[in-house]
Parts: C-alpha cells; sequence; structure tokens
C-alpha cells in the first residue's frame, strides 16, 4: 500500500492508501520525483469530484520495476502517459494521439497517475534521461512536445 493525493469531491484533494502500482506485461512502475500540474488536473478538480482518483500525467522518476523490459531499477526516466492500441490505422501511421485505446488506462486521466510516490506505465513508452537532466525538466517534456506539436 501506499499514500497518494486523490480528488475526493470537486474542488478537494485528500490522502488515501492505495495499493502501489504493480508491473507486469507491457507495464513498468516509476518512483516519481516530480511531477507537473496541468490543465486538464485543474479541470479534474473542479468537476470530477468523487472518483477517488489520482491526477498526474506529466512526471519524471526512476524505475522501480523494469518488468519484462528490463529498464535497471533507479534509471532516471520520463514516459509518455500514452496507451495507444499499436494496430490501428491511426497508430500505424504515426498519429497515436487519435488513438480510441489512446485514453484507456492512461496514467493521470484515466488511471491512477502521479500524485503519489509510484505510477505504473507503458514500458515502451520509456525514456532514460540523462543523468545531468534535471527531472523537473523531464516532467515538462509532455506539455513542451503538445505545443511544439501544436505550432
Amino acid at each position: 500500500m501506499m499514500k497518494t493525493i486523490v480528488v475526493d469531491q470537486a474542488k478537494s484533494f485528500a490522502a488515501a492508501e492505495v495499493p502501489k502500482p504493480v508491473a507486469g506485461g507491457k507495464w513498468v512502475t516509476l518512483k516519481v520525483k516530480n511531477c507537473a500540474i496541468c490543465g486538464s488536473d485543474q479541470s479534474f478538480w473542479l468537476h470530477y469530484g468523487g472518483l477517488g482518483f489520482t491526477p498526474g500525467h506529466e512526471f519524471a522518476g526512476y524505475i522501480e520495476d523494469g518488468g519484462e523490459y528490463g529498464f535497471p531499477k533507479g534509471m532516471k526516466v520520463v514516459a509518455a502517459e500514452f496507451n495507444s492500441c499499436g494496430e490501428c490505422e491511426y497508430c500505424k501511421s504515426g498519429q497515436e494521439q487519435r488513438c480510441a485505446q489512446m485514453m484507456v488506462d492512461n496514467p493521470g486521466v484515466s488511471a491512477p497517475g502521479a500524485y503519489g510516490p509510484y505510477v505504473r506505465v507503458r514500458g515502451d513508452y520509456v525514456i532514460p534521461m540523462p543523468e545531468d537532466m534535471p527531472t523537473k525538466l523531464g516532467a515538462i517534456v509532455e506539455p513542451v512536445a503538445v505545443s511544439l506539436h501544436g505550432v
């Protein structure tokens, strides 16, 4: 078990005791070092109380359990929070953001996120970070990438 932050009711956070995420299959677990706050996190906080939901999809940290991917424990990483299928027309054409599966089991969006000590992410979306790069910068890779894509 671990303590985490959940949106317990609209405009309210609470501490909660939840199961620690487990690596397995396509999933690995990370020990969260930094987590950014996104506008969608604010929307969850404002409008989706009562779900006991753990937000946080912009994060960086260290491999806790590399699962089948074999990442060494303690490796500094950033991870995309996606969960695309890899099989549909969109995925095969490099437009994974349009995949219907994308938001299913998506950490910090439709699955527990990084506002706690550990988060479960897809191993194929884990990217090692340079040792001299602060994890604070890793936590903002996703919003920078979204902005760049928009431009």
